[in-house]
């Protein structure tokens, strides 16, 4: 009869112990989404407990966020008079700047159309549409961790999004 000594049980004991919560946690690990696709007063976001610098005057706001791992997708659009979104990137801005600190300022742009925007991970987001817009502003690129925002000049539509 043939008998084998095992030296280490503890590590082996351990090593077994550590792979079988690793399995178990990769099987129970879901991405986190949180959806708003029913348009929402200011202080109805405010209840809801969302991050976002909303001003006074917003309305029909919609939010979207994607988080899983490094992934992550943020979308918000809302409405507003013109000159209030206008002068409420700079509030925007300063807002994401204190999570993202010492990053460039985005560029600022007039323009009278927009690609399609692709979110890939929130689809579908009909309320997020930018492609609509025939004259606005465009702040940003697309790029990870940098904010892009869109400004509809003939509607007053703010939309926001940030990839990661």
């Amino acid at each position: 009869m043939m008998t084998y000594k095992f030296r280490h049980w503890g590590l082996w004991t351990l090593m077994a112990v550590i792979v079988f919560f690793a399995m178990t946690a990769a099987r129970c690990a879901r991405p986190t989404i949180e959806r708003h696709d029913v348009p929402m007063s200011r202080d109805e976001a405010l209840k809801q407990g969302i991050q976002f610098p909303f001003p006074s005057t917003a309305q029909k706001i919609h939010v979207a966020r994607y988080s899983f791992g490094f992934a992550f997708e943020l979308l918000v659009r809302f409405e507003a008079p013109v000159s209030v979104c206008e002068q409420h990137v700079a509030e925007v801005l300063k807002w994401h700047d204190k999570s993202m600190p010492n990053q460039e300022k985005p560029s600022v742009e007039q323009v009278d159309h927009v690609d399609y925007v692709e979110n890939s991970m929130l689809k579908p987001t009909p309320w997020f549409n930018p492609g609509t817009l025939k004259r606005g502003l465009h702040v940003g690129e697309p790029g990870c961790s940098v904010p892009e925002i869109w400004i509809d000049q003939e509607k007053g539509i703010f939309y926001f999004r940030e990839t990661d």
